[in-house]
């Protein structure tokens, strides 16, 4: 199938559509020194695509712009977008289910926890507090990622392997 196929454009930009959705409707709980962005748990379908990284990045540019100012659409989804695209490379090389899962959204974790702070904090005392807002934003994406994330790519993979749903997604 064609690289670039209409499919594929739809499933980004659905999964686009979906994240910026969830992350502004949830928006009390999305944004902030204490997150839970219930939105990242759709970040487990770029372990299984290569559309959901621009899909992705580009739902959490939506998302941010109503988040902490021009730094969080920088920082924020070049987070989400290195993440993404780290999940999508590592995916690829590891078998194993948990061990996939456990290292792919490690760099959700992460990744987002050293990153969103400097987003939030701003590059003026940038240090001053940030440890401790990066401690919370990583417990909340720890959060997410260990429940809802979880939960939706044991769904996926359960579909995968009935090859009911996803048959002809490829």
């Amino acid at each position: 199938m064609n690289k670039f196929s209409a499919k594929k454009l739809a499933r980004a930009a659905i999964i686009a559509a979906l994240y910026a959705a969830s992350t502004m409707l949830l928006a009390p709980i999305s944004y902030g020194a204490i997150q839970f962005r219930l939105s990242e748990a759709l970040c487990v379908l770029a372990f299984f695509y290569a559309e959901a990284v621009p899909g992705l990045t580009i739902g959490c540019l939506i998302a941010n712009t109503l988040g902490n100012g021009p730094l969080d659409i920088i920082f924020g989804t070049f987070a989400t977008f290195a993440a993404s695209y780290l999940s999508l490379v590592c995916s690829k090389a590891i078998s194993n289910e948990w061990a996939k899962y456990v290292v792919c959204s490690s760099f959700h974790v992460l990744l987002n926890a050293f990153i969103v702070p400097i987003a939030i904090l701003g590059f003026s005392n940038v240090t001053e507090g940030y440890f401790l807002l990066a401690l919370q934003i990583g417990i909340g994406q720890l959060v997410v990622f260990a429940t809802l994330g979880l939960l939706f790519y044991l769904i996926i993979l359960r579909i995968q392997k009935s090859n009911y749903l996803f048959k002809n997604l490829d």
